[in-house]
């Protein structure tokens, strides 16, 4: 007997949404009355894809989004709906399609009534409008400015939520701009079309894959590599690379470039006019030529290969990828095999930034902030925040929690201070001791491999005490532990720098116990996205 086919219900559209508040994740929140919310047609209707969708397009990612939506105070009567592709103030058609127990999840099918903050996203890849499309970006259909205000808004409504400041304001300032909208990452990872090779991103809330011959938000040279990459992964590894990750380095002074500049450098960019104009922009003020003469940036590939290989292998590929792009960048191509076994090939097997006077060298796998000239910016705001708090650095001991390879200490140890560095993961630690002495810091701080939780209450034991510290924790925030740690110790200034403002709110919370939020600031190294940094200053009470 054959199998009936379930018959595919009719979308779920609705009409005349107003749309309301951004929320933290990039959606705009509005609020739907129970009787239009209400599912449609049968069980199916409440997973329902957007219209052009395919079964599987929606899936979770491999590596699930460590923040909650959570459904902010609605209307009795009322359910959340998050939006992709309006902006606050908007009346928008909508397409529903998946409904969760105390939210639905939607896209924008038409703008009826547009907000004044919109404008055209220059990327072929951005937008719901266009499928398969890349999950990527969040705001590039929003102006600059609004952007900024959709930050600062959702920093502010993740602690008055999370981080109890229901009766008062909490102490924001304005949020601190970046240099450059467009081409400012240093590190982007592709997957790698296992069929024919091609550079690929996800799609937007899946697992399925867009190949891509620009992206607006990584820095030009990326996007000026894709092409050579694709041409070397088809010729010398086919189906032998999973992953492709490529860094660039030497570009924190970058001067800013526009999305029309990085469009021209695509592969599917027909004039050689504006292509060659754009290398002079970014390169240099002048003359290609006399931009060649310049040290050139540097560029680090690590292929995470796939069954067996040689370092030998990794040669053919370095070549062919050297024709198109030695002119612009020394490269280094790194293969990562199981057990993250590292092989070289070309230059340096590492990438080398310099911010602020100090320089470091970034092993292949070590996290570095991913917008180097705003790296710069969060640098001295991190460190201007101590000033403020009335705590010249020369001479003060302090300390640098989730250290990495050393960027605040290293900072810090420069102005005078004497700094310990503390990082759980060992490589990281030694990377940072090595950019010490690289600089000639070494006797200005040192580094240990340990819990932070467990070292700072061993240095209280022994007598040590900071008069003030720095935490940089990843996006999920400090470890309880340490914050228990933190007030148990209570160095009298604490700077905590952070890039997710659920976790820091949840912190700041914990922490008021021994310490008072003294102001807090949105510093947008992530444009076009919802991500963005912050640092929080705290004083103990």
């Amino acid at each position: 007997m054959a199998k009936k086919l379930r018959e595919k219900p009719a979308p779920e559209i609705v009409s005349g949404l107003r749309l309301q508040e951004m929320a933290y994740g990039g959606e705009v929140v509005a609020r739907l009355p129970e009787a239009s919310a209400a599912p449609k047609g049968g069980p199916a209707a409440t997973e329902e894809l957007p219209e052009g969708a395919e079964e599987g397009d929606f899936q979770p990612l491999k590596e699930p989004v460590e923040t909650e939506l959570v459904a902010p105070p609605v209307p009795a009567g009322s359910q959340v709906v998050f939006v992709t592709g309006g902006l606050p103030g908007e009346t928008v058609e909508v397409q529903l399609y998946r409904r969760k127990k105390s939210f639905i999840k939607a896209n924008v099918r038409n703008v009826e009534q547009a907000s004044p903050d919109r404008r055209e996203a220059p990327c072929p890849y951005f937008g719901v409008d266009k499928w398969p499309n890349c999950g990527g970006c969040q705001w590039q259909h929003a102006d600059y400015a609004a952007q900024l205000n959709y930050k600062h808004n959702i920093l502010r409504d993740q602690m008055v939520r999370l981080g109890g400041f229901v009766d008062r304001e909490p102490p924001l300032l304005s949020p601190l701009a970046a240099v450059s909208p467009w081409g400012y990452r240093n590190n982007v990872e592709f997957q790698v079309d296992e069929h024919d090779g091609r550079p690929c991103f996800h799609r937007q809330n899946s697992i399925r894959l867009v190949p891509v011959q620009s992206c607006h938000i990584s820095h030009p040279l990326i996007t000026l590599a894709i092409e050579p990459l694709t041409r070397a992964l088809q010729k010398h590894l086919p189906r032998r690379v999973h992953q492709v990750t490529i860094r660039v380095g030497g570009v924190s002074g970058d001067a800013p470039i526009s999305a029309e500049e990085i469009a021209a450098l695509a592969s599917y960019s027909e004039d050689p006019t504006r292509k060659l104009a754009a290398l002079e922009r970014f390169l240099a003020v002048g003359p290609l030529e006399l931009a060649l003469e310049k040290p050139r940036p540097t560029m680090l590939l690590v292929l995470r290969m796939l069954g067996e290989w040689q370092v030998t292998d990794l040669q053919p590929f370095l070549e062919e990828l050297q024709r198109s792009l030695d002119r612009y960048v020394e490269l280094t191509v790194v293969g990562e095999g199981r057990k993250r076994r590292l092989e070289a090939v070309g230059g340096d097997p590492f990438i080398a930034e310099a911010l602020d006077g100090v320089t470091y060298r970034v092993p292949p796998l070590a996290f570095f902030q991913s917008n180097s000239p705003m790296a710069v910016e969060l640098v001295r705001e991190a460190l201007g925040a101590f000033g403020e708090a009335g705590l010249n650095l020369r001479g003060k001991r302090l300390l640098d929690i989730y250290c990495g390879v050393g960027t605040f200490a290293l900072q810090m140890a420069r102005r005078g201070a004497k700094v310990l560095g503390i990082e759980e993961y060992a490589g990281a630690v030694e990377g940072a001791a090595e950019n010490a002495r690289l600089n000639g810091l070494e006797d200005q701080c040192s580094f240990v491999a340990a819990k932070a939780e467990e070292y700072i209450l061993e240095l209280e034991a022994q007598g040590e005490h900071y008069d003030g510290a720095l935490v940089d924790p990843p996006r999920r925030g400090c470890d309880p532990a340490l914050l228990h740690s933190l007030l148990k110790t209570r160095p009298p200034v604490l700077v905590y720098v952070s890039c997710d403002p659920s976790t820091l709110a949840r912190d700041i919370k914990i922490l008021s116990e021994g310490y008072e939020l003294v102001r807090t600031r949105a510093v947008d190294m992530f444009p076009q996205t919802y991500h963005m940094e912050s640092v929080s200053l705290l004083r103990a009470k």
